[in-house]
């Protein structure tokens, strides 16, 4: 049977609700992408972002405003992932490519910003 992957509005229900941590939420996705590295069946991601997530679910769990309105922060704790070419500071970016094996980038691209502005958490980075 396959594993059901709850939708970003089930997440930020049960996160404003108190059912669920941005961190709990965090933990299952990245348990979803470490299976799913580990059967090597899907190779979708090129790089899990397990520190970098962790990090800044923790910092939405402690932070006061962590149920703010869903004008504040509409995505509270949702997971998500972006393609190997969308650069994150701190992270590798490799556009899946052996030539750019190493590279680490200096910024965090607009989109990515406006996702954690938004309350999302990065988990990861995926194959193009």
């Amino acid at each position: 049977m396959p594993v059901r992957h709850p939708p970003a509005t089930e997440i930020v229900a049960q996160v404003r609700s108190g059912r669920q941590s941005p961190s709990a939420a965090v933990a299952e996705a990245l348990a979803r992408a470490r299976a799913a590295d580990e059967s090597r069946k899907l190779n979708i991601f090129l790089h899990r972002a397990d520190k970098y997530g962790n990090a800044r679910a923790s910092e939405l769990d402690d932070s006061a405003d962590s149920r703010a309105s869903d004008a504040v922060l509409p995505l509270l704790g949702v997971p998500f992932a972006v393609k190997d070419n969308i650069s994150v500071a701190g992270l590798p970016t490799t556009c899946g490519s052996k030539i750019l094996d190493g590279y680490v980038s200096a910024f965090t691209a607009a989109a990515v910003k406006r996702l954690e502005a938004a309350g999302a958490v990065l988990v990861g980075k995926t194959h193009l």
